[in-house]
């Protein structure tokens, strides 16, 4: 199909469609219409940008299409599409063996080089992270939450166990008595109460010194028996 001058460059494999396209009088107008293939595909295949194209396999099954309305026998322009391809294109678009090793290492230096500047990246925002949460321990005040009692309330138990977390902390009193909390911040305290109103102060502080303040006012009301109690034991 192609004589042997075809075949030293396969730049002409474009200009051998062009060729027997226009030799059937169609232009690139009415093959757009007849295949239903764009104009545009249609001009970059007759000028060879592969790059513009489509993986390969969709590129044959348009140059099946364009033989058929030219009536060129399609398995052999194929057939010479695949071999040319292949020996003049694959170099210069990275399709089959790699013949330059060169190049190939400098692939892998460029994949190299992505990567590290991705494991950079996450680095940096790691250690941003970290230097903002350092930061806010010690410019944003302590926060505490309260667990229970949640407000101010009444009981008829001599003791109420304090709960609760507190953030941004260092050091944590309740009533001037220090006291401990977790790695996650929650706390606990068992407080025995008076009869009355009892305040109950909880004081946290950060690493600079600064202070939040809670107070919770816990009415104790004796229950009746326990009233019954006390007086049969004042009585003996």
């Amino acid at each position: 199909m192609l004589n042997s001058e075809n075949k030293k460059n396969v730049f002409q494999f474009g200009d051998f469609l062009r060729q027997k396209r226009e030799e059937k009088g169609i232009t690139l107008e009415k093959l757009e219409t007849l295949t239903k293939i764009k104009k545009t595909i249609l001009d970059d295949l007759e000028n060879e940008r592969f790059e513009k194209l489509p993986p390969k396999i969709y590129i044959k099954g348009i140059i099946s299409k364009y033989c058929q309305y030219i009536e060129l026998d399609s398995v052999e322009v194929l057939n010479t599409f695949d071999k040319y391809f292949y020996e003049n294109r694959s170099d210069k678009f990275n399709i089959g063996k790699v013949v330059n090793i060169n190049d190939a290492f400098k692939n892998v230096k460029v994949k190299h080089l992505d990567f590290t500047k991705i494991l950079i990246l996450i680095i940096g925002v790691l250690m941003l992270l970290f230097i903002v949460k350092q930061v806010s321990l010690m410019i944003l005040p302590p926060s505490i939450e309260m667990i229970n009692p949640k407000e101010e309330t009444a009981y008829t138990n001599t003791a109420v166990n304090i709960q609760g977390r507190v953030l941004r902390t260092k050091f944590l009193s309740v009533n001037n008595q220090p006291i401990l909390f977790d790695k996650y911040g929650y706390f606990e305290y068992m407080i025995i109460l008076d009869p009355g109103v009892n305040e109950i102060q909880l004081v946290a502080k950060n690493q600079l010194n600064k202070s939040t303040t809670v107070v919770r006012n816990i009415v104790y009301q004796e229950s009746v028996e326990a009233k019954n109690e006390e007086q049969a034991v004042t009585s003996n």
